[in-house]
């Protein structure tokens, strides 16, 4: 009798063990596959345009020739008039505030992923792509931070995932590429405490 009990019990707490190994097996397979998934939309031919469109209004800010203020209106409701939209892509005939918005949204999904653990930090190959344009994007988030507070309307919540997936961007001297306003602090990483 107590042999049977010892064997339904062992067979019980196998089952078990079984279980979650599966499970955690299935799991890490899903996060490696949606950490891919990430990596392969951001370096795709597709997203091509929405990079350099990034690129090319963080050099009109960091020139001086547009104000990252500018910029900012557009991403906060209801904004406060006037915002950048500048040239359309002749790719896909989006302006380049309609990409900048397209890149937003892929860095607070990954960001979100990020913050939901669905996905492998150390394997997003991606990151160091991110860091060409990640002072621009934290003082951008800055900037529609404050001037949502400066208006009395609320922060946009989709700010919290995009500094999320900035806070694993591997840059350890990230400075503010807006003239005359001091970079964020919260933001920086120092990716030698990680090694």
């Amino acid at each position: 009798m107590i042999s049977v009990i010892a064997a339904v019990i062992g067979a019980i707490i196998g089952a078990a063990l079984g279980g979650l190994f599966s499970f955690s097996s299935e799991n890490k397979k899903e996060k490696r596959l949606r950490t891919e998934q990430f990596s392969r939309e951001y370096l795709d031919l597709d997203f091509i345009p929405i990079r350099v469109a990034v690129g090319e209004i963080r050099q009109l800010v960091s020139s001086g020739k547009v104000r990252l203020e500018f910029v900012a209106a557009g991403y906060w409701f209801p904004g406060s008039g006037e915002y950048f939209v500048g040239k359309k892509d002749q790719v896909t005939g989006l302006t380049q505030h309609q990409l900048l918005t397209i890149a937003l949204g892929f860095y607070k999904r990954l960001g979100y992923a990020i913050s939901k653990n669905l996905v492998d930090k150390r394997g997003l190959d991606l990151l160091s792509d991110l860091v060409w344009s990640a002072t621009f994007i934290r003082d951008l988030c800055d900037e529609i931070e404050r001037q949502a507070m400066q208006y009395g309307e609320s922060k946009p919540s989709w700010l919290k995932y995009v500094r999320q997936t900035l806070k694993v961007v591997p840059i350890t001297t990230a400075t503010s590429i807006n003239p005359g306003r001091p970079s964020s602090d919260s933001m920086h990483t120092d990716n030698n405490k990680d090694r």
